[in-house]
């Protein structure tokens, strides 16, 4: 079926394959296509070995590649896994959480040595100053050698054997919460899950594999340029930044070249289409591709399904997108759903999601949250869903996602003991398995807990991006601490004044309302959502930032109302009701003229007002008068007409 190698190292998988004309072509943007065949690549990485050899470097080194061009870090890579050393991609970015990052990579690792390009280090170093701090990083700062500065024509470096086991690379955790944590990634668990990958998705010496993800990031790294080698095809390399800038051009690449394995991360679907729907692409033809990888991020089963219908008339196979799962502890890939199949979900109802508990299935029309399958486990990994000790939970219950297999890290560089081969590893997420196959709900530090039931963010992202109109990437929920319990906050990035954004605030209050008949909190804007330099967004980050009173100024604003005041009611009936919806609903800040489902009002909030103000007037109002008349001054005409009713009688 396929070439595949039977190296147990990467650079015996590189050996082999530059015995084939076979390579890379770096799609650098305006310039023209590099290509180079592996035997090339193979010549660059020895030629920079030499260079590092010859300034000291030894085997089982550090090495801290700070470089932003793909064929940079590919040759120093591969230098790396030539000479034993121990490869530490990081990205390299101009903001302060970039240079953040780095430094705390820089803090946990023995004798680390950094390769640098260009103003990369001096942006580093004039960081490391602002803070007051470079002198705790003085010594590791002298070991940079910058490949710019290179000599492009000395001696080759002199290759070193090294075991299956050893390091090949540290891959750092993209820092979301905290400190990253660099994933120990050994020869073997590296091409276990290649191999893996390659059998599940039926890949063959016939296909040809095109990326823009960054080669940070294991989805990059691994799948789309270590994976390629290994099975000894073409591989084609786009910068991100280039799909950012122009996302059209990484379909075109794909026709132009006949790419068969492409991948996304949901929101770069998303943001191909809002092009696209604007561009002529009559000359595109996708008929050759195979597969579509979705992974790295949740995803969305109406953006996969927009995708392919969108790409349709263009020869893209309405099975093409292939969702699946993983995370740097198994080197990428833990699961994936088989070739051929849609895109396909199940709805649960979130008030069962709890550690334990069978999951309770409903259908979309009931409103339950969304969960796309992303396939049953690789080869040699094995998926466990388990409760809060770890015990096995049966098909159908909710639980914590553990992993375990070949490929599944030996543990954290610094971080103790390594976990033994048949040891269980927790990944954090949460989920359940229905037939063989896994539904990830999210991860668990993520979770909101709103009056005892379980929200994950996820699925409230996707309501608010579905039925307020939000943008993907766009908008965040957080669960913040308010008095005794957790209420939701709804972050959305918003340039504009505050009262221009009361819109928003109402459109994501109904949204969540309607659909989860849970109450929104907050609704706060920000110029710009943070996030992690992998592109994750730091939730964490936003709700510190509420905890410090960043958002006081605008919670103050958005919670004055020019129609709040009981004065505005058009009856003392209708300032009566006034009193009695506040009580119920104290940190709303209803009005007498607002549509009190448009701002996240619950059902269950709805019947606890309908049996405060039965209370007071019994018998003449249901709570589908509620839900047709919105308003209290609505609510107020109503029952003024009932009581003069029962007052005839």
């Amino acid at each position: 079926m396929s070439r595949v190698t039977s190296a147990e190292t990467l650079a015996d998988a590189l050996a082999a394959s530059a015995r084939l004309d076979r390579g890379i072509t770096y799609l650098e943007g305006e310039s023209e296509p590099l290509r180079l065949t592996y035997q090339a690549v193979m010549h660059r990485a020895r030629r920079l070995l030499g260079e590092f050899q010859r300034r000291g470097l030894e085997s089982d080194a550090n090495v801290v590649l700070l470089l932003d061009g793909n064929p940079q870090l590919v040759d120093a890579f591969w230098a790396c896994q030539l000479g034993g050393f121990v490869a530490i991609p990081l990205a390299v970015g101009g903001t302060d959480e970039h240079q953040l990052k780095t430094l705390n990579v820089l803090d946990q690792l023995d004798d680390p040595i950094l390769i640098t390009q260009g103003r990369n280090p001096e942006r580093l170093w004039e960081y490391a100053r602002r803070k007051g701090v470079y002198a705790a990083y003085e010594s590791a700062f002298a070991t940079e050698i910058n490949i710019s500065q290179l000599a492009a024509d000395g001696p080759l470096g002199s290759p070193i054997s090294c075991s299956p086991d050893a390091t090949a690379a540290l891959q750092f955790s993209s820092g979301s919460t905290g400190t990253p944590k660099g994933v120990v990634l050994t020869h073997a668990a590296l091409l276990a899950d290649i191999h893996a990958i390659i059998e599940r998705g039926q890949m063959t010496e016939h296909d040809s594999h095109l990326s823009w993800v960054p080669l940070t990031h294991d989805l990059g790294m691994v799948m789309f340029h270590l994976l390629p080698i290994v099975l000894g095809v073409e591989q084609y390399l786009m910068p991100p930044a280039r799909f950012a800038r122009r996302p059209l051009s990484w379909l075109q690449q794909a026709s132009a070249v006949g790419a068969s394995v492409l991948c996304s991360p949901n929101f770069g679907y998303d943001h191909y289409l809002k092009s696209f729907a604007k561009a002529d692409e009559k000359d595109l033809d996708l008929s050759r591709v195979r597969i579509i990888f979705n992974g790295g991020e949740p995803i969305s089963r109406q953006v996969c399904d927009a995708f392919t219908k969108a790409l349709g008339g263009h020869g893209l196979s309405p099975t093409a997108i292939r969702p699946a799962y993983g995370l740097a502890e198994a080197c990428v890939c833990v699961t994936m759903t088989p070739p051929g199949s849609p895109v396909a979900s199940l709805h649960v109802e979130r008030e069962r999601l709890l550690v334990g508990e069978q999951v309770a299935l409903t259908d979309e029309r009931a409103g339950g949250a969304e969960v796309v399958c992303v396939g049953a486990p690789v080869e040699g990994c094995e998926v466990r869903i388990g409760d809060g000790q770890g015990e096995a939970l049966r098909d159908g219950v909710y639980g914590r996602i553990l992993i375990r297999g070949a490929m599944v890290t030996t543990g954290y560089y610094g971080r103790g003991r390594e976990r033994d081969a048949d040891e269980w590893f927790d990944t954090g997420d949460l989920g359940f398995c229905v037939d063989g196959s896994l539904y990830v709900l999210g991860r668990s530090k993520d979770t909101i807990i709103v009056n005892g039931v379980n929200y994950h963010p996820n699925d409230l992202e996707r309501i608010c991006q579905e039925d307020a109109g939000l943008e993907v990437g766009k908008v965040t929920c957080c669960g913040v601490m308010q008095g005794e319990g957790e209420q939701l906050a709804v972050f959305v990035v918003h340039r504009q004044d505050l009262e221009n954004f009361r819109p928003v605030v109402q459109a994501v209050r109904r949204a969540i309302g309607e659909r989860c008949q849970l109450e929104v909190g907050y609704v706060l804007p920000v110029r710009q959502m943070p996030k992690t330099t992998s592109g994750k967004i730091r939730r964490f980050k936003l709700v510190d930032d509420f905890r410090s009173g960043a958002f006081d100024e605008a919670v103050a604003f958005l919670e004055e109302r020019p129609d709040r005041a009981g004065g505005l009611a058009q009856s003392d009936l209708a300032r009566a009701l006034h009193g009695l919806f506040n009580a119920v609903l104290p940190d709303v800040h209803l009005g007498v003229d607002d549509n009190f489902l448009d701002l996240g009002v619950s059902s269950l909030s709805l019947a606890e007002i309908s049996e405060a103000v039965d209370g007071v007037y019994p018998d003449l109002l249901a709570l589908d008068d509620y839900l047709e008349h919105q308003t209290i001054n609505e609510i107020a005409a109503v029952l003024e007409v009932r009581l003069g009713a029962t007052d005839q009688s």
